[in-house]
């Protein structure tokens, strides 16, 4: 016979584990690391990724009364009058702070909102009322869910679906019971743990119930109404509470487990704490009327481990660490390095970090210089020059070669007018060759997004490099053009020019201004080395500055998941791998 210490397990808790906390306490530690982890790689997405919790049984075998215990959530219909006639999907999750807290019900795109600030059982008894509301204008079986969210600081993220009973009569009721069992379980898109409820009275244990279920090997039995066997009854004690917990039973083939429960009746009033230590005492006395076949300490103790609601929370949770590690933790690895790779790509396509091109602006303003394409330069600039000539108060605003002769013998002051024009090219036009140099530098910028994002070296760029590079050039094509001039005036000085000769005076001097101007240009441009003031720092623009802040904690914060993730796989692999499977018996 058993001795008093082999039932400490059936004992009542005491006020700090009391029946109220006993579902927190069991899964909110095992399921709130596996959310935490979660919440950084995809923070809407952590509740619909980790498995859930699928209950079926055939009609009045107390699932909603079994969901109540071990949810402590007195919100599912459990009286005869009013069964589940559609889904109710509870989901429970675990926010930090009191305004984050939620209760809702919503069925059909209508969302009934509860009041938060209410204790726990009147907020239930709120809810329970409005899907008493629903459930009363349900024809037949519904296959909509009514969807209850409940969302707290002291509760587990877990989510839960009790469907209706699976009925016999009439023979459409069965059908449609049956497919709408067949709609939740055989959903590809998350791992399902099934909670099969069967009356421990019922005899067959498969009872078509166990065909439906896909995975048996993710499926707990669920024995309730275990104080409806004879205790002394040997055999009925056998057959429907021992070999089945032991797992001798056949219908039970290849099940994760069995659990027996007690709960309350629907015209009970007791609480769920108080129906906790009734259940002890059932299992107590069950244990106590053992034929010695099973009052082995072993089997004595491999019976302990299989009977309660809280031997069942605890399977249940064995359970789902043992997809997390096989399922849901490999696919939050994939979706991280997935996430991961996005950000440092997005990254990357700011171009090198700030801190690495300060190390190297001297070389990124030669990358600069080396990327314009001087051939446009060129061409602008002995474009500015022509243009600027044809526009001065000379003869190349006059009429006509005839006008140009007449200005050339009439004039006493040649040199002057020169000089005049050679300042317009010289200094006057210096904004237009600026131009032209700043729209070949703008192309290199706009083609180089690693360099838009910071203004300030673009305006270094165009605001003090170009132009001192500018006035630089045309410092050093003067000697060149003064040369230019001199020749030009002794020639126009020469009373035996013709009209053409005169006219080709000209056009040699533009040109050969045009040349000399474009060269010096290109050449201070393209190889004197641009410059930056002391202390000069590379600072990107708000909105990128910004994006890159976001991906750069993205980043260190998927990092962390993975690691936590690799972390959280090997410890929980280990649990599991060292976890012997509960009650089961040769």
């Amino acid at each position: 016979m058993a001795t008093h210490d082999q039932f400490a397990d059936l004992r009542p808790t005491s006020p700090t584990h009391n029946q109220d906390t006993l579902f927190t306490e069991v899964l909110a530690t095992s399921f709130k690391k596996y959310h935490d982890a979660y919440q950084k790689i995809s923070p809407n997405a952590a509740l619909s990724k980790l498995p859930q919790i699928v209950v079926v049984g055939m009609r009045n075998v107390g699932k909603s009364s079994l969901l109540e215990n071990i949810t402590k959530c007195s919100i599912f219909p459990r009286d005869n009058s009013l069964s589940t006639k559609t889904p109710i999907r509870l989901r429970l999750k675990q926010v930090r702070t009191a305004e984050e807290r939620k209760r809702s019900v919503t069925y059909q795109g209508s969302t009934y909102d509860v009041d938060v600030d209410k204790e726990v059982e009147a907020g239930h008894k709120d809810i329970l009322h409005i899907i008493r509301d629903i459930m009363q204008n349900v024809e037949g079986l519904g296959e909509d869910d009514i969807e209850v969210d409940i969302s707290e600081t002291d509760v587990p993220t877990v989510e839960v679906v009790d469907l209706p009973g699976v009925q016999k009569v009439p023979p459409e009721a069965e059908k449609t019971s049956i497919d709408l069992v067949n709609k939740f379980l055989r959903k590809n898109d998350r791992q399902t743990i099934v909670l099969c409820v069967i009356p421990a009275t019922a005899g067959d244990f498969g009872n078509n119930l166990l065909s439906l279920v896909p995975d048996a090997a993710s499926t707990i039995i669920a024995l309730t109404k275990a104080d409806k066997v004879d205790l002394e009854d040997p055999d009925e004690l056998k057959d429907q509470l021992f070999l089945p917990l032991l797992r001798r039973h056949e219908d039970l083939g290849q099940t994760g487990g069995c659990v027996a429960v007690a709960n309350r009746k629907h015209s009970d009033t007791v609480s769920l704490e108080d129906q906790r230590t009734r259940e002890a005492a059932l299992f107590r006395r069950v244990l106590a009327a053992a034929t010695p076949e099973f009052a082995t300490h072993d089997v004595q103790q491999q019976l302990i481990a299989n009977m309660g609601s809280k031997q069942l929370i605890v399977q249940l949770a064995a359970m789902y660490r043992k997809h997390v590690v096989e399922h849901w933790i490999p696919e939050a690895q994939a979706d991280a390095r997935a996430q991961l790779h996005m950000a440092q790509h997005l990254l990357q396509q700011h171009g090198p970090q700030p801190e690495y091109l300060q190390g190297r602006l001297k070389e990124t303003l030669a990358e600069i210089q080396a990327e314009v394409n001087f051939g446009v330069v060129c061409l602008g600039m002995v474009e500015v020059v022509s243009r600027v000539m044809q526009t001065a108060p000379t003869y190349f605003v006059a009429g006509s070669s005839a006008n140009l002769l007449e200005w050339v013998e009439s004039t006493i002051d040649t040199k002057d007018k020169l000089a005049e024009v050679v300042h317009k090219v010289m200094m006057t036009a210096s904004k237009e060759y600026e131009l032209v140099a700043c729209k070949a530098f703008d192309v290199v910028f706009a083609r180089d997004t690693s360099l838009q994002r910071f203004p300030a070296l673009k305006d270094e760029v165009k605001m003090r490099n170009i132009p001192n590079r500018i006035v630089e050039a045309l410092g050093q094509a003067k000697a060149a053009i003064t040369v230019m001039v001199t020749n030009a005036e002794q020639q126009l000085y020469n009373g035996s020019l013709s009209q053409q000769d005169v006219v080709n005076v000209f056009q040699q001097l533009k040109h050969s201004m045009g040349r000399c101007i474009a060269e010096h240009m290109v050449k201070s441009l393209k190889h004197s080395p641009f410059t930056l003031p002391p202390g000069f720092q590379l600072v990107e623009d708000d909105a990128t500055a910004r994006e890159s802040k976001e991906q750069r904690q993205h980043i260190e914060s998927l990092t962390h998941a993975i690691d936590d993730l690799e972390e959280l796989k090997g410890a929980t692999a280990g649990d599991v791998s060292q976890q012997v499977h509960p009650g089961t018996s040769g």
